[in-house]
């Protein structure tokens, strides 16, 4: 490429970038325009000046090509203001300062002496607590109290006649009518075992019809006499004794009635009073008198008395009677017998 085509390369590509740098209407821009014709001026100048050079005749030794410079001065092309470029700043990357390795001191340690652990004690297992399993006891049959009864029961014998007792103590006191001993001087005693004891008389209520014999003997079978037992019409009751002087038997019934009446060794007496008495249909026959009347539960609730037979010439069945017990009933003859072992 010759000089002339290198300065006209270079100024066309100088003008089409003013002119497309030029293409808005600000006044900068403006200014760039006037700039760019005065470029355009020099571009035709030097155009001109460009015809009248004359490139010399290379010599013939030489092969390098000789450009002359240009004698003329050309008009000083106006400078662009090139567009800043931001360069980005480089952050410089820190150098690592090495860091000294400082080499510890090797301090001994001091292991301490092992602790003896003391064997740990075997706590004894708590042994549970049993807990004591409630027996229930057994409600006795009435056989069964019966059984136990019979033992209290007695016969009494006063030669023509008998009858029947109960012990109240295990010293041998026995309860039984006064009408079976009244008037017989020796009395006989055979307990439900079969041995026989000769008693003695302690004390008599005739207008009870009631009285005490004793017999000898410290461990003797006996019943005892409830205070505030309460009798009701209804409740089931056994007759104990030895009817006919034979052998020992039990009758039952009910409480028919609980009632007052005059004994019958009083009918025709002057000084006749009225007591309690139950009214039964347990079967009483002669040798009953003087033996116990107990309810379901073994109690003893009377003394068996009498029984009606006829009315007005009529038969009358299942009437009897039993003198209701309590110890206010019992009160005189107590008072008597501590009398009478008192003057022997």
């Amino acid at each position: 490429m010759t000089f002339r085509n290198l300065v006209i390369t270079v100024l066309s590509a100088a003008l089409i970038t003013q002119i497309v740098s030029c293409n808005s209407e600000n006044p900068e821009d403006i200014n760039q325009n006037i700039k760019l014709m005065e470029l355009q001026g020099t571009m035709v100048s030097l155009s001109e000046q460009y015809k009248n050079f004359k490139t010399p005749t290379p010599l013939p030794t030489s092969t390098a090509t000789y450009t002359p410079t240009a004698t003329s001065t050309p008009t000083q092309v106006p400078t662009q203001t090139p567009t800043p470029t931001l360069t980005p700043t480089q952050t410089p990357t820190p150098i690592p300062s090495s860091t000294p390795t400082l080499t510890p001191t090797l301090t001994p340690t001091v292991t301490p002496a092992p602790t003896s652990t003391p064997t740990p004690t075997t706590t004894p297992t708590p042994t549970p607590t049993l807990i004591p399993t409630v027996t229930n006891t057994p409600t006795p049959t009435t056989a069964q109290r019966l059984h136990y009864i019979k033992g209290s029961v007695v016969k009494i014998e006063t030669g023509s006649s008998s009858g029947s007792g109960v012990l109240l103590a295990k010293t041998g006191e026995i309860l039984t009518n006064y009408h079976v001993i009244e008037n017989r001087p020796n009395i006989k005693v055979t307990l439900h075992g079969g041995q026989t004891e000769t008693a003695i008389l302690l004390a008599t209520d005739s207008s009870r019809d009631l009285a005490i014999i004793d017999i000898a003997g410290e461990s003797h079978s006996h019943l005892t006499i409830q205070d505030n037992l309460s009798s009701e019409v209804g409740d089931i009751v056994y007759a104990l004794g030895y009817p006919l002087s034979s052998n020992y038997t039990v009758t039952s019934g009910v409480i028919s009635a609980i009632t007052k009446r005059v004994p019958t060794i009083n009918r025709h007496a002057w000084n006749k009073t009225e007591h309690n008495f139950i009214q039964t249909d347990a079967p009483l026959n002669p040798g009953n008198s003087g033996g116990p009347l107990i309810n379901y539960e073994g109690s003893l609730v009377g003394i068996n008395t009498s029984r009606i037979e006829d009315h007005n010439n009529r038969i009358v069945v299942g009437i009897g009677f039993a003198l209701l017990l309590d110890n206010e009933q019992l009160s005189d003859l107590y008072k008597r017998c501590k009398c009478l072992s008192e003057t022997e």
